[in-house]
């Protein structure tokens, strides 16, 4: 078996239309791995009518995606009998071509573990609302991880062998980065994008919100992010390569950008969930690694978090 679609099912809305959109593949050697998270809705249902041999249903008794999203992933790449994996979600949509050019580049670049699909965001009708940008067909590893490509897991093929040599997808609390660490990781030997877009991200109003207004979870998913951007850092203080101008240059970017920039985005999203102690040992973690720039950067953190407060009462 070459591929393994794995989809870790929830809601119903798109999914006969996701699940066409894998079946109407230019290509036969794959599979269909769904899995029911715990669904509430009647997915088997929708599975029952398309009647294909090439999906094999399995049903949780308990929701895990919820919490534990990736331990889902993993569990269905556990399932999988092909020797590269994709994970699918229940709502978006893959062009008929995705598996024939995959191959193609897989052929011309045998030494790549990483696919990445050209992508495009559609709303809830279908209609184009953005489109990538054009990526170099090869990227080695310092490019591909400074790129921070990542839209979502979906438009990604990952060689099935080495990722469970890496430990499986990499597991965040709320999934908070695991799709981009995993990518990051699986970029030991380059990633190859896609010329065409492949794949389509389905943006719409039953997706669930960064923030949740629920204190717990919040606190929860603003930690994770901490874990992750951190963990960004401690790889990129590792990663071996040329140290060129031009690679000193993006890694100094990657650093402003990614990093302290990434930090502070996600604090904002989250840090009205924290109590006043809670986010001291935040402010802190982000002064140490140069996050603000100047005096009134850290004013203004401050007036914000107290206003961000309100969110919760």
């Amino acid at each position: 078996m070459k591929f393994s679609f794995l989809v870790p099912a929830y809601k119903s809305h798109y999914f006969r239309k996701a699940l066409l959109s894998i079946l109407s593949q230019n290509y036969d050697d794959y599979e269909v791995i769904v899995s029911d998270d715990a669904s509430p809705e009647n997915l088997k249902e929708i599975v029952d009518e398309i009647k294909s041999s090439k999906i094999h249903y399995h049903r949780n008794k308990h929701n895990i995606g919820s919490f534990h999203l990736v331990t889902h992933w993993n569990q269905l790449l556990s399932m999988a009998n092909g020797e590269y994996v994709i994970v699918a979600a229940d709502d978006d949509i893959y062009e008929p071509n995705f598996l024939v050019e995959v191959e193609r580049l897989m052929a011309k670049y045998p030494e790549t573990d990483l696919i990445r699909a050209r992508v495009r965001h559609i709303d809830m009708q279908d209609e184009t609302v953005w489109e990538d940008a054009l990526y170099p067909e090869f990227q080695d590893e310092l490019s591909a991880i400074c790129a921070y490509s990542t839209t979502c897991i979906g438009n990604y093929v990952f060689k099935k062998k080495k990722l469970l040599a890496k430990g499986g997808f990499v597991d965040f609390p709320y999934a908070m980065g695991s799709d981009n660490a995993t990518v990051m990781l699986m970029a030991k030997n380059g990633m190859v994008n896609s010329k065409e877009v492949l794949f389509n991200f389905r943006i719409s109003d039953i997706q669930v919100s960064h923030a949740s207004k629920n204190k717990k979870i919040d606190k929860g998913k603003m930690l994770s992010e901490i874990q992750f951007h951190y963990w960004m850092k401690d790889l990129m203080d590792n990663l071996e390569y040329d140290p060129n101008k031009l690679n000193l240059s993006k890694v100094q970017e990657f650093y402003n950008r990614r990093i302290k920039g990434g930090l502070l985005y996600c604090s904002k999203m989250y840090y009205g969930a924290l109590n006043f102690r809670e986010f001291t040992r935040v402010f802190k973690a982000l002064n140490d690694i140069g996050c603000f720039g100047r005096t009134i950067d850290k004013v203004m953190f401050f007036l914000d978090y107290l206003r961000s407060k309100k969110m919760y009462k």
